[in-house]
């Protein structure tokens, strides 16, 4: 007998459901990015770090455009051109086919989840991203901060939580950002603040960043 039979069969009986529910799904998603996008906004200003991508005019309000970094990261030439930043990123073999709510609530365990991640330039072949990041003082680094190195990637996971997001969205007004929502999406912000009150020392692994750029 396959294991997936009996939801199968459940799927087969609820089928108003499940089309209703899939096809609503996506709504979900671009609300729920709508609303990051507006607390980032919220945060990154509390902090007067750099928020760049917004658009309320476009899609999610910009989100696929999305990242932010501390203002003195940016670049003074133009701000497009900033090579290191952060930004919202899905993580997990499955999540490329997953919807984002799904990703931030971490509803499939470690098939799908959602992290911020550290986004800098490809190093040079002699020494590559990935042989930068296992140098022995940059994984201490890394982990000082409570973040952790995957392969090529420099990342945070993050879970927000079901019940939560589900109450924001009961409550929802279709504001750019409901208290419900600001509750929902504090995980993000705690990790963000966490960022800005270690700042010294993600400003000193940049410098090691830019060293290595500069090989």
């Amino acid at each position: 007998m396959d294991e997936n039979n009996d939801l199968s069969a459940s799927v087969v009986r609820n089928l108003d459901v499940v089309e209703a529910a899939y096809s609503h799904l996506q709504r979900v998603d671009e609300r729920l990015l709508e609303a990051t996008m507006c607390y980032l906004r919220e945060v990154t200003d509390s902090l007067e770090w750099h928020l760049g991508g917004m658009d309320k005019n476009a899609d999610q309000q910009g989100f696929d455009n999305h990242w932010f970094c501390p203002t003195a990261w940016v670049s003074t030439a133009n701000p497009d051109e900033t090579e290191i930043y952060f930004d919202i990123c899905a993580v997990g073999p499955e999540s490329e086919d997953l919807h984002w709510t799904t990703c931030f609530t971490g509803a499939l365990g470690d098939e799908a989840g959602a992290a911020i991640k550290l986004e800098f330039p490809k190093l040079p072949k002699r020494n590559g991203n990935r042989n930068f990041l296992a140098r022995e003082d940059v994984t201490r680094e890394v982990s000082a901060l409570g973040w952790e190195i995957d392969g090529t990637e420099v990342m945070c996971r993050f879970i927000i939580d079901r019940e939560t997001l589900s109450k924001a969205f009961e409550s929802d007004d279709g504001e750019d950002l409901s208290e419900g929502f600001r509750l929902a999406l504090a995980p993000l912000g705690d990790e963000i603040h966490s960022i800005d009150k270690k700042l010294g020392a993600w400003s000193a692994l940049r410098g090691k960043i830019v060293a290595a750029v500069d090989e």
